[in-house]
């Protein structure tokens, strides 16, 4: 009898540790030592862009035409992405001044789209803006700090922004002006690569190797003198009797002179024939906004061409 009564608590003991078993978490939870469940912190959850997917095969090209433009100038560079530094801004700037200096700002009228784009804020004054146009193609943001040897520690455990496909954001980095503090990790079907964006303090351009670099800088006076002369050149080489005599084989040159005329800052040219290299002038020419002049060896003076 007692033997019964053993054998019948034993199945009842057996019963119990089975149910027991049974009674885990629903949906078979990740759980860490001492039965506690990992639950990710909400800062390290990056959302998606909109209207992008984690699956790069239904990522679909972009609708606006200035983006679509762009994504395919990226793609002409032999590049998977594209950066530009849009211009410096106040590090406690609301994102909503950032927005409505974007809509009125330079890059405005050529990438309006910027300005809807998502906002990475790494913290700093330097606002830049990352547009990837392969849809194989995937930018991940993290903050970075320089260390004593000279290199990146890169904080990649926790992403501040994951994008993939043809994506588009907005990024505010760098306190410093000799070192970014955020790092951007390309990856596509060739590889990987990571930019540290910030400004060359030699020419003031963008330091991104890999990325195309579709900024739009400001024209230096020499290039801007370049324009003006082949302006002036051209409206001079259209008048009648420069078109004829050139027509007769003289040439037309810059002096690299200006003359004011009139109280006008002209620029000079000189009309004349080239044998075996040696320039012998003929006439000589000011030009400025849309008046020509010609210059009197005679009387020394200036006078509008055509003028009796």
């Amino acid at each position: 009898m007692k033997r019964k009564n053993l054998a019948a608590a034993l199945i009842l003991l057996l019963l119990l540790a089975m149910l027991s078993g049974c009674a885990g978490s629903p949906g078979g939870g990740d759980r860490q030592p001492g039965g506690s469940i990992t639950i990710p912190s909400e800062g390290s959850i990056t959302k998606p862009p909109e209207g992008s997917t984690s699956n790069p095969s239904e990522v679909t090209e972009p609708t606006d035409p200035s983006h679509l433009a762009l994504c395919k100038e990226i793609e002409a560079s032999g590049r998977p992405a594209g950066m530009a530094f849009l211009g410096y801004v106040g590090e406690s700037a609301a994102e909503s001044d950032l927005r409505s200096a974007l809509k009125s700002g330079p890059y405005a009228e050529k990438y309006a789209f910027l300005a809807d784009a998502p906002l990475v804020d790494a913290g700093g004054a330097e606002l830049y803006a990352v547009v990837t146009a392969a849809k194989d193609c995937r930018a991940s943001v993290y903050r970075a700090q320089l260390n004593k040897s000279g290199t990146y520690d890169v904080q990649t455990a926790q992403p501040l922004y994951e994008g993939a496909g043809y994506d588009c954001f907005l990024l505010r980095c760098n306190v410093s002006d000799i070192h970014s503090n955020a790092a951007i990790s390309f990856a596509d079907g060739t590889g990987t690569f990571s930019v540290y964006p910030m400004l060359s303090g030699a020419d003031g351009r963008l330091v991104a190797e890999g990325c195309h670099d579709f900024s739009l800088y400001p024209e230096t006076e020499e290039l801007v003198e370049d324009k003006n002369v082949q302006i002036a050149r051209e409206l001079l080489a259209e008048a009648e009797p420069v078109r004829q005599r050139m027509a007769q084989g003289m040439v037309l040159l810059y002096t690299g002179e200006r003359e004011t005329i009139e109280g006008r800052d002209c620029w000079v040219f000189a009309l004349g024939t080239d044998h075996d290299g040696q320039f012998v002038r003929e006439a000589l020419y000011g030009v400025c906004d849309n008046l020509i002049y010609t210059y009197d060896v005679i009387f020394d003076q200036w006078s509008i061409l055509g003028a009796e």
